[in-house]
């Protein structure tokens, strides 16, 4: 086989392999953890060698390779740093036809790139966020995004020149040509060594020729779409999506500053020289040479240079640096135009229903052109392509003509050099009257300029003479007498010759009414009528102070709507702000309040709200009154919003003094009686938390606060909501001036789009809270008793909807957003009653001091906010046995991950609020926790099983609680998390953790360790480790274990794990029927163990030991030696008592003690205390050969004691009345056995001092007392009675010898 051919073989091996793992389940939910084959293969060593095959571009291992690649990188964590390999570099250079797997591979990685900053791809266009844009054109890429590898692949091996696509085979050689000089050397030196890996090094925009003057914008090229010759009647997909894309491209053309860096500065930072085009190569080791020099890892002091080098090659990678363009490029603007020309021309049926958004751009556009000097010298005009565009637009909607009018696009098409000429020689005057309407005309031109450029005698033909005088005032049609015929001007007169007849003796009102009825933006603010509206407006505002006189404004209906009216010429400063004044002053009534309202008040005063600039404040700037035009606007700004507060009765504090206007007229009280309807109305148009915060905070404050941009939990406020706000308040305004009718609920029915999907409780934004936990709510307690109210409410509804099982997909999408709205109220409980705990130890001030003085009281205790739970908790814990019934797998799925959000943020509440002990204490009472239980087997909450865990340790502090695990079978639930291989092992410890926590409560431990004992048959030694070491008793478990303390093989494991697993599965089932039913358990499992001893099959047990294994290690370190020592003894009591015991039995246990005792000498010393000792001696009374001489053994151990024996006999020296006939003797023999084991050789040392410490051995230890001994020999003086002669030597019990005159030693005892 050639080398190409093993290749391919192993290249097949692996794709085998991986095919064996494939990366997602059937339900398309991905596996974890990954394969270990596609994990090495996909490893930092691995990965690059594979991918660097595609460098031998042998058909049949290129295929290979992209196949593989395409098995080893789905949904696998390394395919972010694939780029890293130089991947999409090798395969994009490969020139054979087989490309169907690489674009399956280009497909699936390119737009999981992590080849730049998250916060750079968030929101950019998809050449930003594909890795091959600055390797393919547009087109491809979105061929590739949308149409998927089969279409991508056709068009790649295809010549296209359309509007849709721009791709050949020279373009492909291009590629190949810039990508292969872009690698340089590296395939020269991976022949030299095939270990080489490449270092990757971004490509510089790879611009095509064939591309040049070209737009590619939505999944057009715009340049031969506008080529109407070669393209006259190309199919567009969907026209609205086109012509939003273009507008948006247009905008950000318009808004395109100049780059920050420019070529030759790039090349400067680069070292490279400037005055040239560099060809890539030379940029590109230009950049690799200093990022080496001045990398930080290498050179800790040039970070700041490598950053600046990063940044200058980046550019010059960019299409900015190709392009040669700074700013916007008029050559796209114009491709722009034209496209929406043929949209609107092509689809205008289509587009009919939407209101043109782009006449700023447009009229912006028209302005520049008309102003330009160089207008007919240009290379490209975008004049006359803007008045087209305005026709077609115009010409598709009447909509479309208002929304021009209202930008203005009239005026700024008279100030053009087309001018209203062209207008009217493309509209025609009949359009524009008909689409427009003559008022507007007149109102935006001004009747001069139309009567100059159409003539009189045109305009009185098309609209009437009546209409003209209704749009405009008698005078102004009257100055235009000198370009009008006599019949025309006479026919003026003839209309309006009452409207004209005007006495100084008329009364204000009449005035004002006569002089708003000719008012103009286009008037001076000198003009009389002006003058007129100004000072009535003070009249009345001064007027307003006395009730006489507001009882004489409310029988003028026709006042108020002047006097709104009067607000509609903003352009008026002095008009606008005493308008706003007088409306403001005339709030004291609630009659002219509502009067104001319906005259549509809040049209006009809101808008000017968001004219208020406070950088003028801020800025340092020295100004003076009525010379700086935005200290006007911003004067009459606050004025507004007084007025707006004085309206709605928001100010109820009246102030110590009265306040002045600013014009210096009458005193005003800003209290005034509270409106419910204007109240409502402003808190749905400027939000609840603006509207609270005008009576508190300054004016200026409150208007930067709508000027600006605010995402807080109580305010979401931006450009968007501006906006939409301002294009409501001007829609009513309009059509309130034009109709006299407006929105009927005042805006009290108004809601911003941005807020719709909001969860709003108590005021607050839930996402953003959540998203800004540590910002100070300002009431927290009422915050939390409002998320739990929404929480009890919205719960009824989603257990109802859950409860249902089959649902319609409508009750199915209702629950899911109930149960995510539920999940984010729990989420900021959860941060409220975190930023909000309980303190100690508070400081209060002592009134009998200063101010400044603070007494500390100690032990005092503030209560946090999770106080508000308490009564709760069972709504909470409920939450926990949510169950969802969906009619589709799909909507199963969906219902339960918004239920395991639920619960999730339950279980995070209940971590915090645990730590109260208040919170416990109900949490104890409401008999709720088998909800934690349950939370705890449910395997969708299993990576919460930390939590759920920690939350019981702080509840298991309650002995109810512990009462309530135990009746509710925790132990079990808890014990099978222990036994389990799933859960990973810091649960585990943590679980045998909790075990042991709830063994040692101090009235139900004992019974959970008894169950765990006798009913679920634990080995003794891993309860106790379950206190004391966790991490010992699940290393004891996982293992097999045979010592003193534990025998335990994969047998006992696997049973226990499997009994514990089906009870705990029966009892979740009946659980989840009934959470109140309770685990039945005997109550022979909580019989305390007898003291004779456990037999674990043919093993005996004492103590918690197995005591075969002890004798065979009799060094092994007991866990309890004191119990286990005393059940030992008294085993070996009760085996010498009984004469029908198993010598088996007896022989092990006497052998056991001698070898423990014999090697762990420290054990005797509990042996005084324990009382065996007198025993033992009874013992050897007995008639029984093997009982004797196992008490014999014993005492022959115990003699060994320091302590024991020594005790033992001064005990009974001490005790004044022994129970023998003869106790005198009896205390001598103890006195000569004491003075024997004092002259011991082995202990005499310690016997001497422990006698010499002794208040009893004074007494004896310095007289004889042979008087008291008979000299002959008296068997059983000790005993008192006969024994069996010779139970140590075997012999005759009578002594051959004469009596010894001396103590002797000892005799040696086996």
């Amino acid at each position: 086989m050639t080398e190409s051919e093993v290749a391919g073989l192993c290249l097949s091996m692996l794709v085998t392999m991986c095919r064996y793992f494939p990366p997602r389940t059937e339900d398309n939910c991905i596996i974890r953890p990954l394969a270990r084959v596609k994990k090495y293969l996909s490893d930092v060593v691995c990965l690059p060698t594979v991918v660097q095959l595609l460098l031998t571009f042998d058909p049949a291992l290129v295929e290979k390779v992209a196949t593989l690649l395409c098995e080893v990188l789905q949904d696998n964590p390394a395919l972010s740093t694939a780029y890293t390999t130089g991947l999409f570099f090798f395969i994009l250079m490969y020139m054979g036809s087989n490309v169907l797997p690489i674009a399956r591979l280009l497909h699936i990685a390119h737009l999981k790139q992590a080849f730049r900053p998250e916060e750079q791809l968030v929101g950019g266009d998809l050449m930003q966020q594909s890795i091959l844009g600055p390797l393919l054109p547009e087109a491809m890429v979105c061929y590739l995004h949308n149409y998927g590898p089969e279409k991508f692949a056709e068009i790649f091996l295809g010549e296209f020149d359309t509007p849709e696509v721009i791709w050949n085979r020279e373009m492909r050689r291009y590629m190949i040509q810039k990508l292969a000089s872009h690698l340089a050397d590296f395939t020269p030196r991976l022949v030299s060594n095939i270990r080489a890996q490449y270092q990757y090094c971004p490509i510089p925009h790879i611009t095509y020729p064939q591309l040049d003057s070209e737009l590619f914008c939505d999944i057009y090229y715009l340049k031969h779409l506008c080529d109407t010759q070669k393209f006259p009647d190309w199919p567009i997909k969907d026209p609205v999506s086109l012509l939003k894309k273009v507008l948006g491209a247009w905008r950000s053309e318009v808004e395109k500053q100049p780059s920050s860096m420019s070529v030759d500065e790039a090349y400067t930072e680069l070292e490279l020289p400037i005055g040239e085009r560099h060809k890539d190569e030379a940029v590109r080791h230009a950049y690799l040479k200093l990022a080496q020099k001045y990398h930080p890892d290498k050179n800790p002091n040039g970070r700041a240079r490598f950053e600046s080098v990063k940044r200058a090659y980046e550019f010059l990678c960019s299409r900015v640096a190709h392009s040669g363009v700074s700013g916007p490029d008029p050559r796209n603007i114009l491709l722009m135009i034209s496209t929406q020309s043929i949209l609107f021309a092509r689809y205008s049926s289509v587009l009919s229903a939407y209101k043109y958004a782009g006449y700023p751009m447009l009229l912006k556009t028209i302005q520049l052109e008309s102003a330009d000097d160089d207008l007919f010298s240009k290379e490209t005009s975008l004049l006359g392509a803007s008045a087209e565009l305005c026709y077609h637009t115009i010409n598709c909607c009447a909509l479309n003509a208002q929304e021009l009018c209202r930008e203005r696009g009239l005026e700024v098409s008279t100030g053009a050099v087309c001018g209203v000429e062209l207008l009217v020689a493309v509209c025609g005057v009949e359009l524009l009257v008909a689409v427009c309407g003559v008022e507007m005309l007149v109102a935006v031109c001004g009747v001069e300029l139309l009567v100059a450029v159409c003539g009189v005698e045109l305009l009185v033909a098309v609209c009437g003479v009546e209409l003209l005088v209704a749009a405009c005032s008698v005078a102004t049609v009257c100055s235009v007498a000198t370009v009008c015929s006599v019949a025309t001007v006479c026919s003026v007169a003839t209309v309006c010759s009452v409207a004209t007849v005007c006495s100084v003796a008329t009364i204000v009102q009449e005035a004002y009414s006569r002089c708003v009825s000719v008012l103009t933006s286009a008037q001076h603010t000198s003009a009389l009528a002006v003058e007129v509206c100004v000072n009535t407006a003070k009249c009345f505002t001064a007027a307003a102070a006395f009730a006489q006189c507001r009882a004489r404004i409310i029988e003028m209906p026709s006042f108020t709507k002047n006097l709104c009216y009067t607000l509609y010429y903003k352009d008026q400063p002095d008009l606008s702000l005493a308008g706003v004044h007088c409306c403001g002053a005339l709030a004291v009534d609630s009659m002219l309040q509502m009067s104001l309202l319906k005259a549509g008040v809040l049209w006009h005063l809101l808008p000017r709200l968001f004219l208020y600039d406070y950088t003028l404040d801020e800025g340092g700037v020295s100004k003076e009154g009525r010379s700086n035009t935005q200290e006007v606007i911003n004067t009459i700004s606050i004025a507004s919003l007084k007025a707006c507060g004085r309206l709605a009765g928001l100010y109820s504090s009246t102030p110590s003094t009265d306040e002045l206007l600013t014009n210096g007229e009458a005193p005003i009280n800003d209290s005034t009686v509270h409106n419910t309807v204007i109240a409502n109305a402003l808190r749905s148009m400027l939000t609840p938390y603006v509207v609270s915060q005008i009576p508190i905070k300054t004016p200026q404050e409150v208007l930067k606060m709508l000027t600006s941009n605010v995402e807080s939990p109580y305010l979401l406020w931006d450009n968007s909501t501006r906006v939409q706000l301002l294009d409501y308040l001007e829609q009513n305004c309009t059509q309130h001036v034009r109709t006299g009718e407006s929105d009927h609920t005042f805006g009290s029915e108004f809601v911003f789009d941005a807020h719709k999907d909001e969860l709003i409780i108590g005021g607050v934004f839930v996402r953003v809270y959540n998203e800004q936990p540590s910002y100070p709510i300002e009431d927290p307690k009422q915050l939390c008793q409002d998320l739990l109210q929404y929480v009890g409410g919205a719960c009824q509804y989603v257990h109802s909807l859950l409860s249902m099982g089959g649902g319609t997909s409508g009750t199915q999408g209702d629950s899911g957003t109930r149960l995510a709205d539920v999940a984010q109220a729990l989420h900021a409980l959860h941060n409220v009653c975190t930023a909000n705990p309980g303190t100690h130890n508070v400081c209060t001030a002592n009134p009998g001091r200063s101010s400044g003085n603070l007494e500390a009281t100690d032990g005092e205790h503030v209560p946090g906010v999770e106080l508000q739970c308490i009564g709760h908790f069972r709504l909470l814990l409920s939450l926990l046995g949510l169950e969802c019934s969906a009619s589709s797998a799909v909507q199963r799925c969906s219902a339960v991950q918004e239920t395991v959000a639920v619960q999730r943020a339950v279980l995070r509440l209940l971590s915090v609020v645990a730590a109260n002990a208040e919170c416990v204490a109900d949490i104890a009472a409401s008999q709720v926790v088998v909800y934690l239980l349950l939370a705890l087997h449910c395997r969708q909450l299993a990576e919460e099983r930390p939590l759920t865990l920690t939350i019981l340790h702080a509840l298991v502090s309650s002995t109810s609680v512990v009462k309530e695990i135990l009746s509710k079978g925790g132990v079990l639930y808890l014990l099978n998390i222990f036994c389990s291989d799933d859960a990973m092992p810091a649960v585990r410890e943590k679980t045998g953790e909790l075990l042991g926590s709830l063994t040692c409560d101090r009235l139900l431990g004992q019974r959970i360790r008894l169950l765990l004992l006798n009913y679920l048959q634990l080995p003794s030694s891993l309860v106790d480790h379950f206190r004391d070491t966790p991490a010992t008793a699940l290393h004891m478990f996982q293992t097999t274990q045979e010592n003193p303390d534990l025998i335990w093989t994969d047998e006992s494991r696997d049973k226990l794990r499997n009994t514990v697993r089906d009870m705990v599965e029966r009892l979740y089932a009946q659980q989840r029927q009934d959470p109140n039913s309770d685990h039945s358990v005997p109550e022979s499992a909580f019989a305390a163990p007898s003291s004779s001893g456990a037999a674990e099959g043919a093993e005996l047990v004492l103590g918690g030991v197995y005591v075969r294994l002890l004798q065979a290690n009799p060094s092994w370190t007991l866990r309890k030696p004191k119990v286990f020592v005393t059940e030992l003894f008294d085993a070996l009591l009760r085996l010498c008592a009984n004469p029908s015991a198993n010598s088996a039995d007896l022989e092990l246990v006497v052998n056991t003690l001698v070898s423990v005792l014999g090697a762990q000498r420290n054990l005797l010393d509990f042996l005084p205390s324990m009382g065996h000792l007198p025993r033992l001696v009874e013992v050897l009374r007995a008639h029984n050969t093997n009982a004797v001489r196992a008490a014999v053994l014993a005492v022959h151990q115990c003699s060994f004691s320091k302590t024991s024996l020594v005790e033992f006999l001064l005990q009974l020296l001490q005790n004044p009345s022994l129970a023998v006939s003869n106790p005198a003797a009896t205390k001598a023999q103890l006195v000569a056995c004491i003075k024997t084991l004092a002259s011991s050789q082995l202990y005499g040392q310690q016997v001497s001092a422990l006698l010499a410490e002794s208040t009893v051995w004074r007494d004896y230890k310095d007289q004889k007392h042979d008087l008291f001994l008979d000299t002959t020999p008296v068997q059983g003086y000790l005993t008192q009675g006969a024994s069996t002669a010779g139970y140590l030597t075997q012999g005759s019990s009578r002594s051959t010898g004469p009596a010894p005159t001396s103590n002797p030693l000892p005799p040696e005892l086996p």
